[in-house]
């Protein structure tokens, strides 16, 4: 299986190791996916930091894909369990699962999860 390396100003990165040092240095990229994604792009390409969204979506030669980051994400998150999220984001990702899957098997419509952190 090929690794996702990624090569970027600062050198060769596995996605996963950039992944571990943003959640480290961020907390709230442990909870949030577009917070991680920012800081992803912040370091790898800073320059498409500040370009209209739609058009980072459909740039045919992206430096990384939003789903690769959050896959990273998922996985550090298993082995690192300091890094896991807050406990309210943990229980709306479990919740959100396990909709999902009464919506695979079942047809169940998917519920709105409140992902929210604030009070």
């Amino acid at each position: 299986m090929r690794k996702n390396i990624i090569k970027a100003k600062t050198g060769l990165y596995k996605v996963e190791d950039l992944v571990k040092q943003l959640l480290e240095q961020y907390k709230e990229c442990r909870d949030n996916d577009y917070y991680l994604t920012f800081r992803v792009i912040e370091k790898l390409t800073p320059e498409e930091l500040y370009r209209p969204y739609g058009e980072i979506l459909l740039k045919p030669n992206r430096v990384i894909s939003f789903k690769t980051i959050e896959r990273a994400r998922r996985k550090v998150q298993s082995k690192y369990p300091e890094l896991q999220a807050s406990k309210k984001v943990q229980e709306a990702r479990d919740e959100y699962e396990t909709a999902f899957i009464g919506y695979a098997i079942e047809g169940n419509h998917i519920p709105h999860i409140d992902y929210s952190i604030g009070e």
